[in-house]
């Protein structure tokens, strides 16, 4: 406590600390520590690495009847350490001393210890085995050089993670200083984790020296292009302009409608001014982009321009304001998804599924028939680096596959029957050859991908068309979701309306600070009934069945939602993942079983689940939900042994949000 009666905080009284986002009890430490009879007594500290980072250091005291060399005593430690905590707990220093300091209270003295003397806490009784050829000692001096370590006391076959107290920060500047030397430039995170020791890493690198194939990673990055301050200026009004001219957009038809009445609006008077909001904003949200998409991308051809001009602007003003006012998001994983595009000049084939909405430069994307692109993926056919913007257009072939939250960058081409694992990038003017699998940032080519993709690509036939009755049910969420957007707010606007109206310009001030509280529990009630009525119950084991019940008219039965993360074909019965939902699906009316792709029409009626893709790999939770209301876990039986992805690289390619 000051003098002037502040509280001053001068931080934890405990022994617990923070390092790389994860909270420390050094206490712990030290008590694994003092496990070892070769220990009198244990401390630990968090100090500041020479970089600049906090690393744990570790301090004992050794017995006076232990004839265990220093050496030896650090390799049980460490064995020990390595046994009983996790790797961000583990000590990345050792240092032996005389005494601990210790305060009045016989507590060590954690601040008064000191500095590490350099002593890496890792597997040193172990023989280090010599390295063999120039890129090996490549590899070590760079390992050496980040561990803070003799290079000659690095073995070749040593781990960096289990023996040298690596970590994934030391990992990452590992690779920075691989890339930065000859020999080594195509090193990268993944190749750290896959090829742990010296002589793996270097066997590795060997085997492709450079950094991944492509036409863009051949050619070298050009230089920067500068702008002027009055270009950028000029091009800042221009995009203010563009912005306010779709906000009048947006405000023209209410200002009209009131101005009409003389600025007086009361009881039935107000349903005019109503209506006027509702038509603007079906007009910007639908038929603008529709009519602005065209003539914005009209005479835009695949090359570089400078940024801040002409070509730049109409891209920004497409993508980020017609594009993100557009339903792009609300139609995703929807059967409307494709014809939508069309109209805004995407050249898409018959059969697609389309689950993101995250696509730019309509004109300059082409997704052939049958092909699945999954949620959250980006195809943007346009980007900005070193001072241009680069335009070059998207392909994605036939039966082609682009898994959740992958990018497919501008010039990027995926052959026939294709695939671009989850969380992959397929980099600029890179080709994925017909038929071939990638994975991985950048993509690199696998064998193949999850079971569950694997499975859906290699299905012949073609698309199901959708039922009537489904598209009803499409038809039906696609209103409520609209209807819900405006209405939320009327609650709010009606009592700042009477309110304003009734009791003048006080009482509207103070409904204006009563409209936000009454916004936010109209959206709770508004979600908590959307619910209610999409999904009455959920069940408490980690499955989801399809009640043969279900209604086909209603939105009950989402199985259009999940075959937008997969493509939708028919499947034979030799090919098909074993226990499908179809024949329940079928029941409710589906064209089509979306997690295996097979036709209702050929499933056993016996069949009854099926293994479907629509949960996370990690910490087995639900996806996150699209603005389209139904855009849950399909209702079909999820086995918990039968869902998991085994490739690391393609870990859930097939979630459904």
């Amino acid at each position: 406590m000051t003098a002037d009666g502040e509280i001053e905080y001068l931080g934890r009284s405990d022994a617990e600390v923070k390092i790389r986002g994860y909270r420390v009890s050094l206490e712990e430490i030290d008590s694994v520590l003092m496990e070892d009879p070769g220990v009198a007594q244990a401390g630990t500290a968090l100090v500041n690495a020479n970089d600049g980072d906090g690393v744990l250091a570790a301090y004992v005291v050794r017995t006076g009847n232990h004839d265990a060399s220093d050496d030896d005593l650090t390799a049980r430690l460490h064995e020990r350490l390595r046994r009983s905590l996790p790797a961000y707990m583990m000590p990345s220093t050792l240092d032996f001393l005389g005494r601990l300091p210790v305060m009045p209270s016989g507590k060590t003295d954690r601040r008064r210890l000191p500095p590490p003397a350099g002593r890496r806490l890792a597997a040193t009784g172990r023989r280090v085995v010599p390295v063999r050829g120039g890129l090996e000692t490549t590899v070590r001096d760079a390992w050496a050089e980040v561990i803070g370590t003799e290079p000659g006391e690095l073995s070749a076959e040593a781990d960096f993670f289990t023996d040298l107290g690596g970590h994934s920060l030391l990992a990452a500047r590992a690779v920075s200083v691989l890339r930065g030397r000859p020999g080594t430039a195509g090193a990268t995170l993944r190749d750290m984790y896959e090829h742990p020791t010296v002589r793996a890493l270097a066997a590795r690198l060997h085997t492709s020296p450079g950094p991944p194939s492509g036409p863009a990673a051949k050619q070298p990055r050009p230089t920067p292009f500068r702008h002027s301050r009055g270009r950028i200026a000029r091009a800042g009004l221009a995009q203010a302009a563009a912005l306010y001219g779709l906000l009048l957009l947006l405000t023209g038809p209410v200002a009209i409608s009131y101005s009409m009445h003389q600025g007086r609006v009361s009881g039935w008077g107000a349903v005019g001014p109503a209506i006027a909001v509702l038509a603007g904003y079906t007009v910007v949200r639908w038929l603008l982009p529709v009519a602005l998409a065209r003539p914005l991308a009209a005479g835009i051809r695949p090359g570089r321009y400078p940024l801040w001009g002409a070509t730049y602007l109409r891209l920004w003003v497409l993508d980020v304001l017609v594009l993100g006012i557009s339903p792009l998001r609300t139609l995703s994983g929807s059967p409307m998804m494709g014809p939508y595009l069309r109209l805004l000049g995407v050249r898409i084939g018959s059969g697609t599924t389309i689950a993101t909405g995250r696509i730019g430069l309509p004109a300059l994307l082409r997704i052939d028939r049958d092909a699945a692109i999954g949620y959250g993926a980006t195809l943007r056919p346009w980007q900005v680096a070193d001072g241009r913007v680069t335009v070059a257009p998207i392909t994605i072939g036939e039966r082609a596959f682009v898994g959740a939250n992958a990018v497919c960058e501008p010039g990027a081409r995926l052959g026939p029957g294709a695939a671009l694992g989850e969380q992959s990038v397929a980099g600029p003017d890179e080709a994925v050859p017909a038929g071939a699998r990638r994975a991985g940032s950048p993509a690199r080519p696998v064998t193949a991908l999850s079971p569950s993709v694997e499975a859906m690509l290699r299905t012949r036939g073609r698309t199901d068309r959708w039922r009537p009755g489904l598209l009803f049910a499409v038809l039906l969420g696609l209103v409520f979701l609209e209807a819900a957007v405006v209405g939320m707010p009327l609650p709010g606007v009606a009592l700042f309306w009477w309110a304003w109206t009734s009791g003048g310009t006080a009482a509207g001030l103070a409904a204006a600070v009563l409209s936000g509280p009454v916004f936010v529990a109209t959206v709770c009630l508004v979600v908590a009934v959307g619910r209610r009525t999409v999904l009455p119950g959920t069940p408490r084991e980690p499955t989801r069945r399809v009640p043969h019940s279900a209604s086909a008219s209603g939105s009950r039965t989402s199985c259009w939602n999940t075959a937008s993360s997969s493509p939708t074909r028919c499947t034979p019965r030799s090919t098909r993942p074993p226990g499908c939902g179809c024949s329940a699906l079928a029941s409710a009316g589906a064209p089509r079983c979306p997690p295996c792709r097979t036709s209702t029409r050929t499933c056993s009626p016996s069949a009854t689940a099926v293994s479907s893709p629509t949960w996370r790999e990690s910490a087995w939770q639900p996806s996150r939900p699209t603005a389209w209301p139904s855009h849950r876990p399909t209702s079909v039986n999820v086995p918990s042994s039968a869902t998991r992805p085994s490739s690391p690289a393609e870990q859930g390619s097939v979630r459904a949000a």
